[in-house]
């Protein structure tokens, strides 16, 4: 997805003259892979790496190395390298060349399996028409650490809030004096097995608080 920062000498709005490294430029864009921040592109590029691994060594590659942050030279590199295949230098361009030729598969590939991810089209609009957009973090998976990270750093630029489960809760509880207490704290549970942990150790030690109070009395009774 491009996004004209400058042409001819004019500065879009929002940027300063400075913009564009101080430099004089005719266009400049700037391009962001959308991948697991926006869309599930249903692993396009691991099939392209297949296509092109059996087309140069007439079978099948076993894995794919880890793609999340790293450029196509170091991952076919890497690619080569666990697949076994010696000198994986020796075949990088030619790699690279059939993978670049496969870019009208890669298209029809991406129309077929890739979608986008739940909430992306909403985040946008609502983006766009000025309101204050939450990203819940940890409320969905990511494939790497490497890829949370991106993800993170690409809604913050955008002005996107990042937030946690754990926070959404608690600003909806506001206190622990309401009604429906128990159930919030339930929720805790969930999303902090921690807490969890604590909340069941404090209930068994007011158990045992509650037996030893009532222990007395019941002694005092039989007499």
């Amino acid at each position: 997805m491009p996004t004209l920062l400058r042409s001819a000498g004019r500065t879009a709005p929002g940027l300063s003259q400075d913009a564009c490294y101080r430099r004089r430029v005719r266009w400049l864009l700037v391009l962001w892979d959308i991948d697991f921040t926006l869309i599930n592109a249903g692993g396009v590029g691991t099939r392209l790496y297949r296509m092109v691994f059996r087309d140069m060594f007439g079978t099948d590659l076993p894995a794919a190395a880890d793609m999340a942050g790293r450029t196509d030279r170091a991952i076919v590199l890497d690619t080569l390298a666990r697949a076994g295949i010696p000198e994986p230098h020796q075949h990088l361009e030619e790699f690279l060349a059939k993978l670049a030729a496969l870019a009208p598969t890669g298209h029809e590939l991406a129309v077929q399996h890739s979608r986008a991810l739940p909430g992306a089209t909403a985040a946008l609009d609502a983006l766009a028409a000025g309101y204050k957009v939450y990203a819940v973090m940890d409320a969905s998976g990511d494939p790497s650490e490497m890829t949370s990270r991106t993800t993170l750093a690409r809604f913050i630029q955008a002005g996107v809030i990042p937030t946690s489960a754990n926070a959404v809760l608690c600003e909806l509880q506001r206190t622990w004096n309401r009604p429906d207490a128990a159930q919030f704290a339930q929720l805790y549970t969930m999303v902090a097995p921690n807490y969890g942990a604590v909340m069941e150790s404090y209930g068994k030690a007011q158990e045992v608080a509650r037996q030893q109070r009532a222990a007395p009395a019941e002694v005092a009774h039989s007499r």
